[in-house]
């Protein structure tokens, strides 16, 4: 029973022996390992806050990068569709200008997704992304094409036919008097006009009707062009005939050569988030 007090007054014997200078020293020398080691665990716990913070901030970005790219694209996609139904040369210079900006968020949000799960998904975007450009540039020509064909050939076709078709009328009644011809001219000058306005109307909105009714007004036109010449006594009627016909056939030629463009669908939606 003895030993273990004398032990504890050993140990503190040994302490209260030592000279004050040295009792301080060690007095010091204690408060210093206990900082240290306070210092190490403060340490460790920031870094597991820093890292913490690190990846909520991380986290937070990717969420940040992926409404902006959501953005960008309904703006981009709206320009596109605008083009595809207008042919405005504004909107499809804008939607080109916005395609490498809009390509690099996406790059930026991949290098920076560290979840599987949201990096494969901006996978499909930035491949759904690549595919919807392509066919933009695919529409560009197709519009650009179309847009030539009317201008060059549609339009001044279907105004000439309009007017030899009047002459025409004015003629066959000056040089036969016969109304049947009258008649049939104005017809045909009524499924012309019929013709240009569905075809108008098809290549400006791209609707079903507008085709069966631009193909209607042309069947019909070309039957009572069939029934005027059958109707014809005069040289010089039929002449002219022979040249509005002719205007007509090229017209109709020139009609079914023009790319059906629709306005694009996208499959992309910016949900990597």
């Amino acid at each position: 029973m003895s030993s273990a007090p004398s032990a504890t007054s050993g140990l503190f014997g040994l302490f209260t022996n030592r000279r004050i200078n040295t009792k301080v020293m060690l007095g010091f020398a204690l408060v210093l390992a206990l900082t240290a080691v306070l210092a190490v665990m403060s340490y460790r716990g920031f870094s597991k806050v820093s890292d913490g913070f690190q990846t909520f901030n991380q986290r937070v970005g990717v969420v940040g990068m992926a409404r902006e790219i959501e953005r960008g694209f309904v703006g981009y996609r709206r320009l596109v569709r605008e083009y595809s139904l207008t042919g405005s040369e504004a909107e499809m210079q804008e939607a080109k200008k916005r395609q490498p900006a809009l390509a690099q968020a996406i790059q930026q949000a991949l290098a920076e997704t560290k979840n599987p799960e949201r990096h494969h998904k901006l996978v499909e975007l930035d491949q759904a992304f690549k595919k919807y450009g392509a066919d933009f540039d695919k529409l560009i020509a197709l519009r650009q094409g179309q847009d030539r064909l009317v201008r060059e050939v549609l339009d001044p076709l279907g105004a000439k036919s309009r007017v030899e078709i009047e002459e025409m009328q004015a003629l066959s009644m000056t040089k036969s008097g016969n109304s049947n011809s009258l008649v049939l001219a104005g017809e045909a000058l009524k499924q012309l006009l019929l013709v240009r306005l569905n075809v108008n109307k098809l290549l400006g909105r791209h609707e079903q009707s507008s085709a069966d009714g631009a193909e209607k007004a042309l069947a019909a036109l070309k039957q009572a062009m069939a029934a005027f010449s059958a109707s014809i006594v005069d040289p010089e009627v039929r002449t002219l005939f022979a040249d509005v016909n002719a205007n007509v056939e090229k017209y109709s030629e020139a009609y079914h050569q023009v790319p059906r463009t629709t306005p694009m669908r996208s499959n992309c939606s910016a949900t990597a988030r």
